[in-house]
């Protein structure tokens, strides 16, 4: 009683005269829970601002999820810069979100681009970036360099339940 939660889905089971709903616990712990035990407060997540930190100590590019190669381009408009895919071929199309795992090359300065909560590297934050934090969290499969650095999504140093619940937080927002 009185432990916040996050519905990750509503209505999935009926049984023992109740309605189940799959909730996720602040330390990571998924489970279910009858639905009328829960009381709906108000989210206060805010809109996601697009931030972009360049580190030229370990030549990173760090960005938050919504950031593109438009907004890489804007925040750095005297400067030529060019995205390319991990499979090394240039990114043209300005509106595609940058991933993690990216060459992001800066008046030929080459860094490596960490899209916070994108472990798998594909530029989208979803479902799959939570089950590979998981399985890290379980030790069944450990996330290594720059995939283990975006499932650090607080920026807290560390990688665990907090950073799953950002990122459920930044999908059902």
């Amino acid at each position: 009683n009185g432990t916040l939660v996050t519905r990750l889905e509503h209505n999935v089971a009926t049984a023992n005269g109740f309605d189940w709903d799959k909730i996720l616990t602040s330390s990571g712990v998924v489970g279910y829970v009858a639905s009328n035990y829960l009381v709906m407060v108000e989210n206060n997540v805010q809109p996601e601002v697009t931030q972009i930190n360049i580190d030229d100590n370990y030549k990173y590019v760090v960005c938050t999820p919504s950031t593109t190669v438009q907004n890489l381009k804007d925040s750095n408009p005297n400067k030529t810069i060019i995205v390319k895919k991990t499979d090394g071929t240039e990114v043209t199309d300005l509106n595609i979100k940058i991933g993690t795992g990216m060459e992001v090359i800066i008046d030929g300065v080459s860094y490596i681009n960490i899209k916070m909560g994108d472990t798998s590297g594909d530029g989208e934050i979803n479902s799959a970036d939570l089950l590979k934090i998981v399985k890290n969290l379980k030790g069944k499969t450990l996330l290594g360099g720059v995939y283990l650095r975006a499932a650090d999504c607080n920026n807290d140093g560390g990688v665990n339940s907090a950073d799953l619940l950002k990122i459920v937080k930044y999908l059902f927002w």
